[in-house]
């Protein structure tokens, strides 16, 4: 598997949240640790994973309201994730997705990713 070179930057309604540094290119995505949070991106099918204290399992897909799970030390909170907007291009991956609890959106989040094979 390929080492590669990330940036990363996530943003919803509160904060912005950017990340340079080492990962992994995966067959099917990629994978970073960012701090003390293990982050995986699946393409087929889309998926976020963010591994820490607690972890959120993001499923995504075109036209499709899908399951996200939030896992903390309290319990388990169950969500739904709606993708918004999907632009993959070679080496870049910009995703729009809202999380929604008890029919009400919680928050929009963009998530702009580069990369490029580390030599």
């Amino acid at each position: 598997m390929p080492k590669i070179k990330i940036k990363a930057k996530i943003k919803n309604k509160n904060e912005i949240h950017t990340f340079t540094g080492k990962g992994i290119l995966t067959e099917n995505g990629l994978t970073y640790k960012d701090k003390e949070s293990l982050t995986k991106i699946t393409l087929n099918p889309l998926k976020i994973e963010r591994i820490s204290s607690s972890t959120i399992e993001i499923n995504l897909k075109e036209g499709k309201t899908c399951e996200a799970i939030y896992k903390t030390k309290y319990g388990v909170i169950h969500l739904e994730s709606k993708l918004l907007e999907l632009k993959q291009e070679k080496r870049k991956l910009y995703i729009k997705y809202i999380l929604i609890q008890n029919k009400v959106i919680v928050d929009t989040f963009e998530y702009n990713l580069e990369y490029s094979i580390d030599s």
